[in-house]
């Protein structure tokens, strides 16, 4: 279960160690190159349950795959920044990247969306997955991309990100030449217990043998709403070598991948240590157990990360007000 659920269920105390009050800065994202491959164990304990997360978060409707090019607006808001207080911290770059041309001019404008799916042997079976390609694939036949994977909530479903707008702020920023064109792999999560394990084990290499991907570790970014945003931290620390981006956004984490999740830190290379976004509502019911925990959890390590709280709750219409930060967090530094 989420280890939200956990505590209220059970009124067991697993809230963590209360951590002196600090005022936040915001540490720059590095670019690091790794030294060290550190790969522990991915398969959560067979006893997970998952916890229920709040009635907002209930699955889409079924939908054709015709996305409308409208995109969603980005509404002012307050940012409370909260992140590690290295000693070599400076300034938080807010600057707009700078401008990436598209590999190919082919005149299109969106990105397609298609479903496939591929055997897992984790989960032994199918793993179906939703794909945004972006503009000109089909044609800049000689072309790599980046990928980027997204996960959804629970009682959600694989279309979610493509519901909060992910399509359309990437389309946004591929054709405004903010980003580099890139792929994203959007899978559905019946909640398996082995999630993680079908991915990095199934998902990834049947990724890059069917697409044209570029496969370092800085190409890859996951990142994850609600329990998708715990699987993501989850997954993403578990592998560095793989994963380069990390974004969480509201997150329900487990309470056996909170159980891993200080050993996983402390083992961590400094030099392997991913980049990490991650935001959550003010007024989110998991954000004391959840975001507050986790970024407790990378302050105690002195590991770099941004952490914002921003006005909202856990919504479906809070993570469209962020969804295009999201995307250009994740894309930024591509290729």
């Amino acid at each position: 279960m989420l280890l939200a659920s956990f505590l209220v269920t059970t009124g067991c105390a697993l809230a963590p160690t209360p951590f002196p009050t600090r005022t936040p800065t915001i540490t720059p994202t590095e670019t690091l190159t790794a030294t060290a491959t550190f790969t522990p164990s991915l398969t959560p304990t067979a006893t997970m349950t998952p916890t229920p997360l709040p009635p907002t978060d209930t699955p889409l409707p079924t939908a054709t795959f015709t996305r409308t090019p409208t995109r969603t607006a980005t509404p002012t808001h307050t940012v409370t920044p909260s992140v590690t207080p290295t000693p070599s911290a400076t300034a938080t770059n807010t600057a707009t990247p700078t401008p990436t041309p598209n590999p190919i001019a082919c005149g299109e404008t969106q990105g397609t969306v298609k479903t496939d799916k591929m055997r897992s042997t984790v989960i032994g079976d199918d793993l179906f997955f939703r794909v945004y390609l972006p503009p000109c694939y089909g044609q800049a036949t000689a072309i790599h991309y980046p990928v980027l994977y997204l996960l959804h909530g629970k009682a959600a479903n694989e279309k979610q990100w493509d519901e909060i707008g992910a399509d359309n702020a990437a389309d946004k920023l591929i054709a405004a030449k903010e980003v580099y064109p890139f792929i994203i792999i959007m899978p559905r999560d019946r909640e398996e217990p082995n999630l993680g394990d079908a991915i990095v084990v199934d998902l990834l290499p049947y990724v890059d043998s069917n697409y044209r991907t570029l496969t370092d570790r800085k190409d890859r970014a996951i990142g994850g709403l609600s329990r998708g945003g715990g699987w993501a931290i989850f997954v993403g620390l578990s592998h560095p070598e793989l994963f380069h981006t990390i974004g969480v956004h509201s997150p329900g984490i487990q309470v056996d991948q909170a159980a891993v999740m200080p050993p996983i830190l402390r083992a961590m290379p400094d030099r392997d240590f991913p980049r990490i976004y991650m935001d959550t509502g003010e007024r989110d019911s998991l954000r004391p157990e959840n975001s507050d925990w986790l970024d407790a959890r990378l302050n105690e390590r002195g590991l770099p990360h941004e952490y914002h709280v921003y006005p909202g709750d856990h919504t479906l219409d809070y993570w469209k007000a962020h969804v295009e930060e999201y995307v250009r967090f994740y894309a930024k530094e591509w290729p």
